[in-house]
C-alpha cells in the first residue's frame, strides 16, 4: 500500500450486498443465472441493511461501524478507524414498501490495493486485485458523490482532472455483489495551483510628485511562491507572498464519473444558480456538468443589463443617472426609480453541446472570463438531479476570484513613463508590466487667429470671435494655455464632416504654471469658404485615457472668404442686354457696346439693367461679399448682395434714356476692389409719329386738306417727329412703294430725339408713300405718311357760322381749303356798298402785292386752310359775299349769303354725316344697295323750332369738277324732305353725284291738311327776303355691284348625275345682275377638270371641245381647261363625261367690267339616280361665291329640295335653325346634303350646299353712360360701341338699340348706322323704369353679334317740380326741327310713359275714382293733343326703307298706344285725328277727310316699305308684327267703345268736340234718331264719325296686318310654325304642316281652337300628307268693325279670325261645306257667364 495511503478489510465471511433496481419494467437480469424484481431503496432499507449503523445524506446510503463516528460528507478529514459501506445504485420516492433481497455467493478475495496520481490532463486510479468479478465505487474527495464502476475488470480508473487546488482523499470501495465480500482502499492528492501573474495594472497617468498605486493580482502555485514587483525610474522592489487569487467551484460537486443515484431535470428551459452567485470579480475557468442523458445542452453567465443607466446589486433593478431636487434631505442627488433589467449573455461564456453518454462533463474556455459581481450561471438541458433535493442540479462553475494587492510610487520626471514589473520569481520568465506617464494636468486652452492681408486690410476684423481669414493663404493659429507637459495641441475645424482641418501637434517639453500662459503658434492655410466651427483640445494622459474627464478645449468661429481679387471687371450683362450692331457708318456709339431698351409697352416702369461681374483670373468666387452699387442715374447708392457663382448679376430700373456711369465696390471683410462701366439705356421707340410742317415766317403750320396732308409746293415739307419714349440715332425718309432713300437725318441728341426737326424739298406736285424709320441700335419704328405737294388751291369754303350780325356790329367770315396750296393769296369782297371798290388781300405777300399792289393788304390772318377774316357792315340787309383764292398755278371762288339783322334768330348750323368733297376718297355705294345719307344740325332761332328740310342731288363729274342740272326725285325718295334720305337702291345710274342738304328756319307754313294742327305762326316775324337757311354738300359714287353668279339651278354646289340623264345648266338665266336684275345680257366662260386634277397656270391659248370625247384626262378627254363653248347654256349627260367620278364645272359669268367665278360639282354615276336639286327659299340670304355659298348665322336658313328627274314630285323642307350656329360658334364650313333613294332599286341620288358661314362681328363692346340722376325724359343717357370689326372684312354696317323692361318686353328704340370715325356714339333718352340695354351689331351682310350693354338699370320717374323745369314741348319742337329722328322717337315713347304714370295726367282706374267728370276731360283732353303731336311727328319722321328702322318706328307707335290701353276711358284719348295719323302710318290709306277737298298724300307707310325691304326670313317681321298686333287691338277697342253710348248717353274725348268734324244728317240705321239739341247733338256727332271711321280704318289696319303675316308664310318651309303675342292681348299662330297635324288648331292661353274632320282636306289631290299653310288669330278686341250682333257679345269675348292656305299661300275658301267637313271652332272669352269659358261655333 503506498505511503500515505491506507486500506480496510473485513474478517467475516464475505458478504456482497448487490443492490438492484427497476424502472418500471418486470424483469431485470441482475447476474447470470439469477433475476429479482427489488423495489426502490429508502431511508428504511438504508438502515435495515446497515444493521442500524447508517448515515442516509444526499440520497446515498452510507454503512458504518458499531461505536465509530460516520465520516460524513463535508468532514475536513477522517477519523480515525472509520469505515464506509457504499449502498449507492438506490432510487428513492417510490410508494411501494421497501424490499432489498442480498445474495451470497462464494468466491475468492476481495482484497485490493490502489494507486493514485493526478496531473493537468487527469486523475487516475490504479486498482490491483485478483477478483475479476468485483465492483467498485470511488470517492474522489470532491464532496460529490460515489462514481460506480461495474464488473468489467477493472484495473486503472481514469478521471478528468482537478480544476481548484487542495488535498483531496480518494477512496475506492470494492465488492462482489450478491455475497458479503468486499474491501476498502484510501489515498490523498494533492493539487496545487497554476502559478500565474492575473493582473498588474497601474494609473494610466499621474501628476509629479504625488503618490499613486498600482494593483496586483497574482495566483500563487503554493504558500511559498513568490512575486517581485520592481518600478523601474527608482528601481524600487516589493516582495508578495502568501496572497493571491482563490480558485474555487461555485455549484454543488458534481459526482465525478458514473452515478446511478441521478435523477433526471423536470425542467426543459434554462436553469439559474441563483444559489451561487457571483459576489467578486472572477474570472470563469470551466463548467463542471453532470449529463443525465443524451441531448443538447447549453451553459452560461448571464449579467443583469440596463438599455440606460446601469444595474447596482443593492437595488437589483435598473437605475436612471443621479437627479437632484427629488431625494429627502439632507440627500442631494438619488436614483430615479426603478425599471425592469433584462438578463444578457456575457460574452465569450456560452458554451453549447450535446451529451452523447451518460457522467461527468466538464466544459473548459479556451482563456479565463472576466465576471463581475451579481453575474447568475445559466444552464439548460438533460443535466442531473441530485436525488436528495430535486432543487439541486448538478451543475457548477470553477471560477478564480482575484485579490488584488496595492503598491505605492511617485514620479518626478516630466514625460517620463514609470513601468512596474512583476515577476514570478519561481516561475522564470513569468512577467507581467503596466506603466504610468509622469504628466502635468492641462487646465484650459485658448486659441486666436490671426492673418497679416486681413488684418491690414480691417484692422478690426480679428480682434475677437468670430475670426475671418482668406483662404488659400496662411493665417496663425495661436494657441495659448497655463500649465502642461507634455501637452498635445489638437485643431480642427468643421465645416461638413469629415473636418477641413484635423491636426495634432505633440509638444514634449513641460510647461509649468507660470505668470503668464503659454503660446504656441501654427500656420494653417484653408483652401475652401465657409463659416468652420474651430475646435481647439489641450491633451496629455490625464484626459485622454480617463472618459470621466474632458480635456480643456475652446471652440470658436472661423470665417473662411475667398477675398474679391483685382482682377474683377463689371459690364452690361450680355446674356440679358442687347448688343450693338456692326455699325460701318460709325454711327452707333462705340462704347458701351452692350445697352437695355425700355419696351414701347411700357407704362412708366422703364426697364431692368443686368450687369455682369466676371472674373477673368478663375479665382474662388468672393464669399460673401456685396457691392456698393453707383447706378450714376440720381438714385441712391445701394448696397445688394455680390452672389454667384460664376458671374454675379445686379438688376437696376431705369426710367429714362442714357449712358449711365456705373461704379460698384465689392468688399467681404477680408478684402474688397472697385469697379466701374458704362450702361447704355436705350427706350424703345413707342407712338413714334411725324407731324409734317411747312413753315411761314418762322412758324410751323401744319398741312391742309381733308385730313391735312397737303403741302404747298414752294416750301420745305418739315418732319417733325414725336414719340412717347425712345431713343433716335437717326432718320431715315424712304420711298413706302420701293424702299429707296430719299433723305438721311442724323440726330444730334439721340436720347433727346425730338429736339430737333428735318426737312426735304419736294419741287413738284406729287402724291407721296413715304415711309420715315427711327432707328436705334436695337430696333426701329416706322411710320407711313401719304402726303400730297400741292401747287394748285382747292376746296374753297366760306362760311359765316350761320351767326346773323346786326349793324356796325363785327361779323366773322371763314374761308376754308382743302389745299391752300403754294404762294397763296386770298382776295376778300365784301359786297356791301361802303366801298366797292377797296379790295382786301390775305396770305402770301409776294403773291397779293404782284397782282393787286393797289389792295389793303392784310398781314394777318396768316393763310391757314382756315382763316377768319372779319368785316363791318353798316346797313341791314342781304349780301353776297367772295373771297377767291389764287397762286401762280390755279384759283378758286367762294360766295355765300349773309345775313344782317336785328331779328333774334340765326339760320341753323348744319352738315352731312361722313362729309366729304374730295373726288379721290368718295364714298363708293353699290347701286343695288340702299344708300342712307344723315344730316346734323343746331338751331339757334328765339323765334321758332320749325325747319324745311330739302335734299338735291346732282350728276357730277369729277375731272374737271362740275354739276349738271338737279335730278328731282321727290316722288321717288319719300324721305326727300327729312333729315335723312334714303337713296333707293337701283334708281340712280352709274357715276359721280353731287348731293346737297338745305334745312330753312320756316315761320309760315301754309296748312295743307284739315288734320294739322298749329301750322300758322303769325307771331315769327320771318321773311321770305330774308331767308334763314344753310346748307351742307358732299359727293358720292355710285358702283357697279358684285355679279351674282350661278350655274345649277338654286345655287345648288354638287349633284349626282346618271349616264342617261342630262343636266341642263343656264347660268344667264339663273344669274342676277343685283343693279339690274331684269337685264340678263351676260357672257360666259366655261370650264371643267376631274376634281383630282388642277387647271393648268397659265390656262393654255386653245380651250377644249366638248364632243367628241378624247382618251385623255379632264372631263371630256381633253385634260383640265376651259371649254371651246360660249353659249350661256350648256346641256350635258352623264355618258358625256370621261366615266363615273367627280368632275367640276367652272362658268365665269361676264358683264361689262365685272366678272364671278361660280363652280357646279358633278359627281357622275354608273347607274341613273334619282335627279334633284336645292334652293334656298330666302335667296338673299345665300350668297354665293367662289368659296361657298355664304349664309348668315343670325338668320333660320330655309332649304327646299326638288325633283328634277326619275324620282316623282318628291321633294323635302328644311328649317335650319339659328341655335345650332350659337351652340357651335366656331363652325365656319357647313356641308347640307339631301338624297332621295328610289325604293325599288335602292338608287340613290343626292345634292349638296356647300356653306360658308358668315362670321359674326367681333372684338367690340358697347356701353351706356349714365347720367347722375338717370331721369326718364329729361336726362340724357349715352350709347357708345367701339372696337367690332367683320372678320371677312365686309364692314360693320349697323347698331340697333333694344330695351328690355322687368317682364320680359322689349322695344327696339333706336338704329345706329356706323360711321366711319370711331366711336359709335348717340344720345338716348328712356322711359321710366328697369331695363336691360341689348345692342345688335350687324355687318354689311347682317351677321349679327348681342352684346348685352347694361344689366338692370334704373331710370327714375320725375318728379313734377323735374318736370317744370324743362319744356318738353320745346324739345320735342327743336328735335323735330333738326330732324333727330331716333331721338326725337326715344322721347315720344318716354314722354308717353312719363304722361300715364305722372299724377297729373295719369287715368288708370285707382287715379279715375277719385277724380270728376271735369278733371277727367281736362286730362283726357291734355293727353289727346299729347298724343296727336306725337303720331305727327312720328309721321313726318319716320324713315321705314329698313327693318331694322321699322321695328323702331312700329315699336314706338306701339308703345303709344299700350300707355293709352288702361280702361275704356283712357283709351278716349285716341281721337279721329290720331286715328287717322295712325292708320296714315301703317296703311296703304288715301283717307280724305269730309272737310279736306283734295287727297292727303302721306309719307311712305310701314305696308309700303314691305316691298323696299329685304326679307330674308320669316322671323325678321316677328317684332313689327307684333306691334301691329298692338295697334289693331288698341285701336279697336278705342273705335268699338267710341263709337257706343255709355248707357245710353254720347260721351265722346271733349277734344273730339274741337276738331272740325263733317256732320251728317243722313239717317243710315233705324235706330239713328235726333238728339235734343245741338251739343248733344255734336256729341253725338263724335260717334257717328268714330263709326264711320271704323268701317275704312279697321279693315285698313287688318289688311296691313294680314300683308306682314302673308309675307312671313310666303317664306316658311314645312314643318314650321311661328307665334306672334303681342303685348295688348292679341296672338297670332302660322303654320306650314301637313294636313295631319292640323287636326286641331289651338292658340293663344285661353282655350281657343280649330277642329278640322279629317274629310276635310281641301287641296288639289289631297292627302294627310298634302302641306297646306294656316293661320289662326286671337284677339281680345272686336277687330271687324261692328260685326252683326256683336253689341251682344259678352264682356271679354275673344275675336278668332281662321285662314287655310295651299302650299303656294292662295287662300282657301271655306263655305257651303258638307257637314262632315264643317271646321268646329271653340272661341274663348276671358269674362262672362258661360261656364265652360268658350263660345262654340261652326
Amino acid at each position: 500500500m503506498p505511503p500515505g495511503r491506507s486500506g480496510h478489510h473485513h474478517p467475516s465471511p464475505p458478504r456482497v450486498l448487490r443492490l438492484v433496481y427497476y424502472r418500471n419494467t418486470p424483469t431485470q437480469p441482475l447476474a447470470e443465472g439469477h433475476t429479482a424484481s427489488v423495489p426502490i431503496l429508502t431511508r428504511m432499507a438504508c438502515k435495515k441493511v446497515c444493521k442500524g449503523v447508517e448515515v442516509w445524506e444526499s440520497g446515498m446510503c452510507r454503512c458504518g461501524c458499531k461505536g465509530v463516528k460516520v465520516w460524513r460528507s463535508g468532514a475536513t478529514a477522517l477519523p480515525t478507524g472509520a469505515c464506509e459501506l457504499l449502498c449507492d445504485g438506490v432510487e428513492c420516492g417510490s410508494a411501494n414498501l421497501n424490499l432489498f433481497t442480498v445474495y451470497e455467493t462464494g468466491g475468492g478475495s476481495v482484497e485490493f490495493t490502489i494507486t493514485a496520481t493526478n496531473d493537468d490532463t487527469a486523475i487516475t486510479v490504479t486498482i490491483t486485485s485478483a477478483a475479476s468479478q468485483a465492483t467498485y465505487l470511488v470517492d474522489f474527495g470532491t464532496g460529490g458523490p460515489v462514481s460506480y464502476y461495474g464488473t468489467t475488470p477493472v484495473t486503472v480508473i481514469n478521471a478528468l482532472p482537478y480544476l481548484v487546488p487542495g488535498e483531496y482523499d480518494v477512496s475506492v470501495f470494492g465488492m462482489i455483489e450478491e455475497t458479503e465480500l468486499a474491501h476498502s482502499e484510501n489515498t490523498s492528492l494533492s493539487q496545487n495551483a497554476v502559478s500565474a501573474i492575473d493582473v498588474v495594472e497601474c494609473p494610466v497617468v499621474w501628476e509629479p510628485d504625488e503618490e499613486y498605486y498600482c494593483n496586483v493580482t497574482v495566483t500563487p502555485s503554493d504558500e511559498s511562491d513568490t512575486f517581485t514587483a520592481t518600478f523601474d525610474d527608482d528601481s524600487s522592489t516589493f516582495t508578495i507572498q502568501g496572497l493571491g487569487s482563490d480558485i474555487r467551484l461555485l455549484g454543488p460537486p458534481v459526482p465525478w464519473s458514473l452515478y446511478l443515484g441521478v435523477n433526471p431535470t423536470a425542467s426543459a428551459g434554462e436553469v439559474q444558480l441563483v444559489a451561487y452567485p457571483v459576489t467578486r470579480p472572477s474570472q470563469l475557468i470551466a463548467y463542471e456538468l453532470y449529463a443525465k442523458e443524451i441531448g443538447a445542452f447549453s451553459a452560461a453567465v448571464k449579467r443583469y443589463t440596463c438599455s440606460d443607466g446601469a444595474y447596482p446589486l443593492e437595488v437589483s433593478w435598473c437605475i436612471e443617472p443621479p437627479i437632484a431636487g427629488t431625494c429627502p434631505a439632507p440627500v442631494i442627488t438619488c436614483p430615479a426609480p426603478g425599471t425592469p433589467s433584462a438578463l444578457a449573455d456575457v460574452p465569450d461564456t456560452v458554451m453549447a453541446g450535446s451529451f452523447t453518454e451518460e457522467g461527468h462533463q466538464r466544459q473548459s474556455l479556451p482563456s479565463p472570463v472576466d465576471l463581475l459581481p451579481g453575474d447568475l450561471i445559466v444552464v439548460s438541458g438533460p443535466i442531473g438531479l441530485s436525488p436528495d433535493s430535486p432543487s439541486v442540479l448538478y451543475a457548477a462553475a470553477v471560477v478564480k476570484e482575484l485579490l488584488p494587492i496595492q503598491l505605492s510610487h511617485i514620479c518626478t520626471t516630466v514625460n517620463l513613463d514609470v513601468l512596474l514589473t512583476v515577476v514570478d520569481d519561481e516561475a522564470a520568465p513569468a512577467t507581467l508590466d503596466d506603466h504610468t506617464s509622469c504628466e502635468r494636468n492641462i487646465t484650459d486652452v485658448e486659441l486666436r487667429i490671426d492673418q497679416a492681408t486681413t488684418d491690414a486690410y480691417d484692422a478690426t476684423a480679428n480682434v475677437e470671435d468670430p475670426y475671418y481669414i482668406r483662404s488659400g493663404e496662411g493665417a496663425n493659429f495661436i494657441v495659448s494655455f497655463s500649465i502642461g507637459g507634455p501637452i498635445t495641441i489638437n485643431i480642427t475645424a468643421v465645416l461638413n464632416a469629415p473636418p477641413t482641418i484635423d491636426d495634432t501637434h505633440p509638444e514634449t517639453q513641460d510647461f509649468p504654471l507660470g505668470a503668464v500662459p503659454h503660446e504656441l503658434t501654427y500656420v494653417k492655410i484653408i483652401a475652401d469658404e465657409g463659416s468652420y466651427t474651430v475646435t481647439t483640445t489641450a491633451g496629455n494622459q490625464h484626459n485622454e485615457q480617463e472618459p470621466l474627464i474632458i480635456p480643456p478645449s475652446h471652440v470658436l468661429t472661423l470665417n473662411v472668404q475667398h477675398e474679391v481679387k483685382p482682377t474683377w471687371v463689371v459690364n452690361p450683362d450680355p446674356n440679358t442686354g442687347l448688343v450693338v450692331p456692326i455699325d460701318p457708318e460709325g454711327i452707333w456709339p462705340s462704347s458701351p457696346n452692350i445697352g437695355f431698351a425700355i419696351p414701347a409697352t411700357d407704362d412708366g416702369y422703364g426697364v431692368d439693367a443686368v450687369v455682369r461681374f466676371t472674373d477673368s483670373s478663375g479665382s474662388n468666387f468672393p464669399t460673401n461679399a456685396t457691392a456698393l452699387i453707383i447706378w450714376g442715374d440720381g438714385s441712391s447708392e445701394e448696397l445688394l448682395d455680390f452672389t454667384g457663382p460664376p458671374e454675379p448679376i445686379l438688376t437696376h430700373n431705369y426710367t429714362q434714356d442714357g449712358i449711365y456711369n456705373v461704379s460698384a465696390y465689392i468688399g467681404n471683410v477680408v478684402s474688397g476692389h472697385l469697379v466701374d462701366c458704362q450702361v447704355m439705356i436705350v427706350e424703345e421707340i413707342k407712338d413714334f409719329a411725324i407731324a409734317n410742317t411747312y413753315i411761314v415766317r418762322d412758324e410751323h403750320r401744319d398741312g391742309f386738306g381733308t385730313i391735312q396732308n397737303m403741302y404747298p409746293q414752294d416750301k420745305n415739307l418739315t418732319f417733325i417727329p414725336s414719340m412717347t419714349r425712345g431713343t433716335v440715332d437717326y432718320y431715315i425718309v424712304t420711298y413706302t412703294e420701293n424702299g429707296s432713300e430719299i433723305m438721311r437725318f442724323e440726330t444730334e441728341d439721340r436720347f433727346n430725339p425730338t429736339a430737333d426737326s428735318f426737312y426735304y424739298h419736294f419741287d413738284y406736285e406729287v402724291v407721296l408713300n413715304l415711309t420715315v424709320t427711327a432707328y436705334n441700335v436695337y430696333g426701329n419704328a416706322k411710320v407711313d405718311l401719304h402726303v400730297e405737294i400741292i401747287g394748285e388751291v382747292r376746296g374753297c369754303v366760306l362760311d359765316d357760322f350761320s351767326l346773323v350780325s346786326a349793324v356796325d356790329e363785327v361779323k366773322t367770315l371763314n374761308m376754308a381749303f382743302t389745299s391752300v396750296g403754294a404762294g397763296t393769296c386770298i382776295l376778300g369782297k365784301f359786297g356791301d356798298t361802303s366801298d366797292p371798290l377797296v379790295k382786301h388781300t390775305y396770305g402770301e405777300e409776294p403773291t397779293c402785292k404782284a397782282k393787286y399792289p393797289n389792295a389793303i393788304y392784310h398781314e394777318q390772318p396768316y393763310l391757314d386752310i382756315s382763316v377768319n377774316i372779319t368785316h363791318v357792315y353798316r346797313q341791314e340787309g342781304v349780301f353776297n359775299v367772295t373771297f377767291m383764292a389764287f397762286n401762280d398755278f390755279n384759283n378758286c371762288s367762294e360766295t355765300i349769303m349773309t345775313l344782317v339783322t336785328d331779328i333774334p334768330c340765326n339760320p341753323p348750323i348744319v352738315s352731312i354725316v361722313d362729309q366729304n368733297m374730295d373726288t379721290d376718297l368718295v364714298t363708293k355705294v353699290p347701286r343695288s344697295q340702299n344708300y342712307i345719307i344723315s344730316s346734323a344740325a343746331t338751331l339757334n332761332c328765339e323765334l321758332t323750332s320749325k325747319t324745311k328740310k330739302r335734299w338735291q342731288i346732282y350728276h357730277a363729274k369729277a375731272d374737271p369738277y362740275e354739276l349738271s342740272i338737279p335730278w328731282t326725285f321727290m316722288r321717288t325718295y319719300p324721305s326727300w324732305n327729312t333729315a335723312e334720305l334714303m337713296i333707293l337702291k337701283n334708281t340712280l345710274d352709274y357715276g359721280l353725284y353731287y348731293i346737297q342738304y338745305t334745312l330753312t328756319m320756316w315761320g309760315q307754313l301754309p296748312r295743307v291738311s284739315c288734320l294739322t294742327y298749329s301750322t300758322i305762326d303769325p307771331n315769327v316775324p320771318l321773311v321770305q327776303s330774308m331767308p334763314f337757311q344753310k346748307q351742307a354738300e358732299s359727293l358720292f359714287e355710285i358702283v357697279p355691284s358684285e355679279l351674282i353668279a350661278v350655274v345649277a339651278p338654286g345655287m345648288v354646289s354638287r349633284l349626282k348625275l346618271g349616264p342617261d340623264q342630262t343636266l341642263p345648266l343656264a347660268p344667264c338665266e339663273n344669274s342676277i345682275d343685283p343693279d339690274y336684275p331684269e337685264n340678263k345680257t351676260f357672257q360666259m366662260e366655261w370650264g371643267c377638270r376631274n376634281m383630282v386634277e388642277s387647271y393648268p397656270d397659265p390656262m393654255p391659248d386653245t380651250n377644249y371641245a366638248i364632243y367628241p370625247k378624247s382618251t385623255g384626262g379632264g372631263c371630256f378627254g381633253y385634260g383640265p381647261g376651259l371649254l371651246d363653248h360660249y353659249d350661256c347654256d350648256l346641256s350635258l349627260e352623264g355618258s358625256d363625261f370621261m366615266g363615273p367620278g367627280t368632275f367640276e364645272i367652272m362658268g365665269n359669268l361676264k358683264k361689262d367690267v365685272r366678272e364671278k367665278l361660280a363652280h357646279l360639282e358633278v359627281e357622275v354615276l354608273s347607274y341613273n339616280p334619282p335627279l334633284i336639286i336645292m334652293e334656298c327659299t330666302s335667296p338673299s340670304l345665300c350668297k354665293p361665291y367662289e368659296d361657298g355659298i355664304y349664309i348668315n348665322p343670325c338668320k333660320r336658313i330655309g332649304i327646299r329640295a326638288k325633283c328634277l328627274d326619275d324620282c316623282g314630285n318628291q321633294g323635302a323642307e328644311l328649317a335650319f335653325s339659328t341655335d345650332f350656329f350659337d351652340d357651335n360658334p366656331d363652325v365656319i364650313d357647313l356641308h347640307i346634303s339631301v338624297s332621295v333613294t328610289d325604293p325599288s332599286d335602292s338608287r340613290e341620288g343626292g345634292a349638296v350646299y356647300y356653306f360658308k358661314v358668315n362670321q359674326k362681328p367681333t372684338g367690340g363692346t358697347c356701353m351706356i353712360e349714365e347720367p347722375p340722376l338717370g331721369r326718364a325724359l329729361i336726362d340724357i343717357y349715352y350709347v357708345e360701341c367701339d372696337g367690332w370689326t367683320d372678320p371677312e372684312g365686309m364692314g360693320i354696317s349697323r347698331y340697333v338699340i333694344t330695351m328690355i323692361d322687368e317682364i320680359g318686353s322689349s322695344t327696339s328704340v333706336l338704329e345706329m348706322l356706323h360711321r366711319s370715325s370711331p366711336p359709335q356714339r348717340h344720345d338716348l333718352i328712356f322711359p321710366p323704369g328697369i331695363y336691360t340695354i341689348i345692342v345688335k351689331v350687324l355687318d354689311e351682310w347682317d351677321s349679327c353679334a348681342t352684346f348685352e350693354a347694361i344689366v338692370n338699370m334704373t331710370v327714375n320717374m320725375p318728379s313734377p317740380e323735374d318736370l317744370a323745369e324743362v319744356d318738353v314741348n320745346a324739345m320735342i319742337q327743336n328735335l323735330n326741327g333738326t330732324g333727330d329722328t331716333a331721338l326725337l322717337s326715344m322721347l315720344l315713347i318716354a314722354q308717353s310713359e312719363v304722361v300715364r304714370n305722372s299724377p297729373d295726367t295719369a287715368l288708370d282706374d285707382a287715379t279715375l275714382a277719385t277724380l270728376t267728370e271735369e278733371e277727367i276731360n281736362e286730362r283726357l283732353e291734355k293727353r289727346a293733343e299729347i298724343l296727336r303731336n306725337a303720331l305727327e311727328i312720328l309721321e313726318s319722321n319716320s324713315n321705314l326703307n329698313t327693318l331694322e328702322s321699322l321695328d323702331v318706328s312700329s315699336g314706338i307707335l306701339a308703345k303709344l298706344l299700350e300707355d293709352v290701353n288702361e280702361n275704356p276711358t283712357s283709351r278716349k284719348i285716341i281721337d279721329s285725328v290720331s286715328r287717322s295719323r295712325i292708320e296714315s302710318l301703317v296703311s296703304e290709306s288715301q283717307f280724305m277727310s269730309f272737310a279736306c277737298t283734295v287727297p292727303l298724300l302721306f309719307p311712305q307707310n310701314m305696308e309700303d316699305s314691305l316691298d323696299d325691304i329685304a326679307i330674308s326670313q320669316p322671323a325678321d317681321l316677328m317684332e313689327v308684327t307684333k306691334n301691329l298686333a298692338t295697334v289693331n287691338v288698341v285701336v279697336a277697342k278705342n273705335m268699338n267703345e267710341g263709337s257706343q253710348r255709355e248707357n245710353g248717353t254720347c260721351k265722346p274725348n271733349p277734344a273730339e268736340l274741337k276738331n272740325d268734324l263733317h256732320y251728317s244728317v243722313v239717317f243710315n240705321d233705324v235706330d239713328d234718331k235726333m238728339e235734343k239739341d245741338m251739343p248733344t247733338e255734336a256729341k253725338c256727332n263724335v260717334l257717328a264719325n268714330t263709326k264711320n271711321q271704323a268701317d275704312h280704318i279697321i279693315p285698313s289696319l287688318d289688311s296691313s296686318l294680314n300683308a306682314f303675316v302673308m309675307k312671313m308664310m310666303e317664306g316658311m318651309v314645312l314643318g314650321e310654325t311661328l307665334e306672334v303675342v303681342s303685348e295688348a292681348g292679341a296672338r297670332i299662330k302660322m303654320m306650314v304642316l301637313v294636313r295631319r297635324e292640323l287636326s286641331v288648331i289651338s292658340v293663344g292661353e285661353h282655350g281657343s281652337k280649330a277642329e278640322l274632320p279629317d274629310p276635310f282636306c281641301p287641296v288639289v289631290n289631297c292627302t294627310m300628307d298634302s302641306p297646306m299653310g294656316c293661320v289662326k288669330m286671337e284677339f281680345n278686341a272686336v277687330a271687324y268693325a261692328h260685326l252683326k250682333g256683336s253689341d251682344k257679345l259678352s264682356p271679354g269675348t275673344m275675336v278668332v279670325v281662321l285662314r287655310l292656305y295651299n302650299r303656294n299661300m292662295k287662300q282657301l275658301v271655306m263655305k257651303d261645306l258638307p257637314d262632315d267637313q264643317r271646321i268646329k271652332i271653340s272661341v274663348a272669352k276671358t269674362a262672362g257667364d258661360s261656364s265652360d269659358g268658350s263660345l262654340d261655333r261652326e
